[in-house]
């Protein structure tokens, strides 16, 4: 879950954000859990 302000232009993710609707992030590396392959 991600969850992020959209009360001021802040962002917990990358500032300054592109737009007010729009998040951005990086993600280096990640697996889904019960998940069996290798990323």
């Amino acid at each position: 879950c991600l969850v992020d302000g959209l009360t001021d232009a802040s962002s917990a993710f990358k500032v300054p954000r592109p737009g007010p609707d729009t998040l951005q992030f990086t993600v280096d590396v990640f697996h889904f859990a019960n998940d069996s392959r290798n990323m």
